[in-house]
């Protein structure tokens, strides 16, 4: 845990007072080998109040020019391992809220950790995931599923995502090969109204040879392909195809 608090203008001398606030909290708690939970929660918070100037000849139109800025977050996240010493299983659950905005005006001091009252309209995130994994010790074979869901708050627009997603690796070669298969489904609603649908296939190998005299260095290739369809769900949407690879070879000596 940690926390830092910001004050300037202490003897009133100045025209602008500023505070501002950062804290985050973090705990993670493994009551036993199959069980792993993790939670975090940090928030930043600024305030800036003006003070009208003295003058009897001069109106200031911006004596009420209150900033106030907030930005928080939190994610929770709970781990199952289980299985034998043939296939070893996990099942991940995840879930992620934020929440961020700003006001400007006759606004109150929200005081030291900051409140989303000030705020008109603020955006708000929400994310969660479930994954499960299965891996064949013998054959070096992994297979995950997963399932994503994204809800985030846009002034007058709400969106939604959500889709599953499947990926199978295997190893070759004495585990010098990785090969990785993956496909996922998004789709997404804008205020109840579905307006994208994305399909995105993925492929990949990673070699990392193995040298008869370690002092030689090591080295890997890496290949990877990545095809995305944008499928028309609405008659002013476009549809495409995109593809994009990748290749890179790294020596580390």
């Amino acid at each position: 845990m940690n926390t830092g608090l910001q004050r300037n203008n202490l003897d009133h001398s100045k025209l602008n007072t500023t505070k501002r606030w950062v804290g985050s909290f973090n705990l993670s708690y493994a009551p036993n080998t199959h069980w792993n939970l993790i939670g975090n929660y940090s928030n930043f918070s600024t305030y800036t109040k003006q003070r009208p100037q003295d003058d009897p000849y001069y109106k200031n139109t911006l004596d009420t020019l209150n900033f106030y800025q907030l930005s928080q977050s939190s994610m929770l996240s709970a781990g199952y391992n289980f299985g034998r010493s043939k296939t070893r299983q996990n099942i991940l659950l995840t879930g992620n809220y934020q929440v961020s905005g700003q006001n400007q005006g006759a606004i109150s001091d929200p005081g030291v950790f900051g409140t989303t009252n000030n705020i008109k309209i603020p955006t708000r995130v929400v994310n969660g995931n479930l994954a499960h994994s299965i891996t064949i010790t013998k054959t070096k074979t992994t297979i995950s599923t997963a399932l994503n869901v994204n809800y985030n708050q846009l002034a007058t627009t709400d969106n939604f995502y959500f889709g599953p997603n499947l990926s199978i690796g295997q190893a070759f070669l004495k585990n010098t090969l990785r090969v990785s298969l993956g496909s996922s489904y998004n789709q997404m609603l804008s205020n109840s109204v579905k307006t994208n649908e994305v399909f995105n296939h993925r492929l990949s190998f990673n070699y990392s040879p193995k040298f008869t005299n370690s002092k030689i260095g090591r080295m890997s290739i890496n290949i990877s392909a990545t095809y995305l369809q944008k499928l028309k769900a609405i008659s002013t949407a476009v549809a495409f195809n995109e593809f994009t690879g990748n290749a890179g070879i790294n020596y580390s000596f």
